[in-house]
């Protein structure tokens, strides 16, 4: 259940020793990033390993990694919705914005002024969803 996978990343150590453990969790419950110890919050590795389940768990990353566009993009590619989590910076990438609007025409609110006023992105994310 979900209390039983709760308990049981909440009880890992914010330590190394407890990895293997963490990576077995966030490889199926991906959501569950939100309650692993913070040292696998800001791994990299790790965190891809949850966004590839869950996207929207980028929520959950360290803010470096949520500025950084590779991890942004697993996110996204799992997830369009996951763009409300990506940097401002990031938000502001083309590329990236036209991948979440193109699977979630909503994301579309999440992205820059600048965007949310180009042609290209605007047409994606209607095609996709004519409510966006």
């Amino acid at each position: 259940s979900r209390e039983q996978v709760i308990q049981k990343i909440e009880g890992c150590r914010n330590d190394q020793r407890d990895r293997s453990t963490v990576l077995g969790i966030l490889k199926f419950y991906g959501w569950a990033l939100r309650y692993a110890p913070v040292i696998f919050r800001c791994e990299r590795e790790t965190v891809e390993i949850a966004l590839k389940q869950h996207g929207r768990a980028l929520e959950y990353a360290h803010p470096d990694l949520r500025d950084n566009a590779e991890v942004v993009d697993v996110a996204i590619m799992q997830d369009g919705m996951a763009l409300p989590w990506a940097s401002e910076r990031l938000r502001g990438n083309k590329e990236l914005v036209l991948k979440a609007v193109t699977t979630a025409g909503p994301a579309l609110e999440f992205a820059s002024k600048m965007l949310r006023r180009d042609a290209d992105v605007v047409l994606a994310a209607v095609t996709q969803d004519a409510r966006a």
